[in-house]
């Protein structure tokens, strides 16, 4: 009881720490082994503001102006990632207006347990308004369960 609450704890302070949902953001400590590639396929969810905004000539632009609230709109992300060693690889990822790449480097790896670090940069233009340049530096989780033989 206490390990379920113990992962129900560490999955709820990981839910509350995110930034915008991106499915393909969220990945394992381990990585790929050396030569080897993995391509992965999500979707980011984001939402069309209510409101108005104001260019740099003065211009004042109605959002979503028949919509009430925001609307969710799911956008495709297409990542890939390549093996360099056994405890780093590199990462790619192509997202909607946007672009992001990141080294995998897990110091960690027990049978049980991975620790990984994945520093990355972005770029991002978002509705094509302003643009986002960014660094990420994920500290990343891996708890293995042991597989249990049955007799």
């Amino acid at each position: 009881m206490k390990k379920i609450l113990f992962v129900g704890m560490i999955a709820i302070l990981g839910a509350a720490a995110a930034g915008c949902f991106s499915a393909t953001s969220y990945q394992l400590a381990d990585t790929v082994p050396k030569g080897g590639t993995d391509l992965g396929f999500g979707f980011s969810v984001s939402t069309i503001p209510q409101g108005s905004y104001t260019s740099a000539d003065g211009e004042k632009t109605d959002i979503s102006e028949d919509l009430s609230g925001t609307v969710p709109n799911p956008f495709p992300d297409i990542l890939m990632r390549f093996g360099l060693g056994d405890n780093t690889d590199i990462g790619f990822k192509l997202f909607f207006l946007g672009l992001q790449g990141d080294f995998k480097w897990r110091f960690v790896n027990t049978p049980s347990f991975s620790m990984a670090i994945a520093p990355g940069v972005y770029y991002s233009r978002p509705f094509i308004v302003f643009a986002q340049y960014g660094l990420t530096l994920p500290l990343l989780f891996t708890f293995k369960r042991r597989k249990r033989r049955f007799e």
